[in-house]
Formats: structure tokens, sequence, C-alpha cells
């Protein structure tokens, strides 16, 4: 229960950003740039989110990381790190001597490159879906 609470605190917390990116972007940059990005985890030291291609996750690395961490400050109170992860790398298989539980955000890239490039986009689709919701 505790998890489907976090994961409710991390759709409100990236719905909040959203809409305040949109009042500093002009709509194509947003549309571009910033609505195919995907809220993975929040921890007490990070936001780490999802990217589709690894040049826009260097590019908003480079561009919007410092107006992203505001926004992330202005609505947990925290200075947190913003960690971008590009979800089109697949995840390196370990040695067997490095072998470990998965955390939660292996196991969702793993889940997500496993899918088709069509289920990717529903899945993409949806979480934008969950996004937009008011």
């Amino acid at each position: 229960m505790a998890q489907i609470a976090a994961q409710s605190d991390l759709t409100l917390l990236w719905h909040q950003i959203l809409q305040d990116l949109k009042k500093e972007m002009i709509k194509p940059l947003f549309d571009t740039w910033i609505t195919n990005i995907v809220p993975i985890e929040l921890n007490d030291s990070d936001l780490i989110v999802g990217t589709p291609k690894q040049f826009v996750k260097e590019w908003l690395e480079g561009r919007y990381n410092e107006l992203l961490k505001d926004f992330v400050t202005k609505y947990t109170g925290k200075d947190l790190n913003i960690v971008y992860v590009n979800l089109d790398t697949a995840l390196p298989i370990p040695e067997k001597s490095e072998l470990r539980p998965l955390t939660q955000i292996e196991k969702l890239l793993r889940d997500f490159q496993g899918l088709t490039s069509e289920k990717q986009k529903k899945v993409i689709e949806f979480v934008e879906a969950l996004q937009t919701m008011d």
C-alpha cells in the first residue's frame, strides 16, 4: 500500500511540474522535449525520470535541469537531484558473481525493454494520459 501512495505522490508531483513547465516554455518545445519524460521514482535524494532517447536525456540535462530542480524544490521542499535515465538503452547483463536482486528502476527498464515498440508507445501514452489528468 505504501508503494501505491508513493507512486500517486510521484504522479501528482510530476503533474504539478508539468503544469509549471507549460507556463515557462513555448508549446512546440514543451511538446518535443517534455511530454515524453516518464517519472520513475522519487526518493529522499533524487527524482528519477526516464527519457525516450539519449539525446533527449543530454538536452534536458544541459538546458532544463536547473528549471526542473527549481520546480521539484518548490513542490517537495527538498533540494533533490534529478537523475535522467535513457529508456532506450538495454540493461547490461551482470556477471554471475554480480547477481543481486534488481532495483525498482532496473525492473522497470527491463520490463519496458522487453515490450514491442508498439507496446512501449502505449505505455508512454498511458503515462502521458495520467500526467494530463486534473
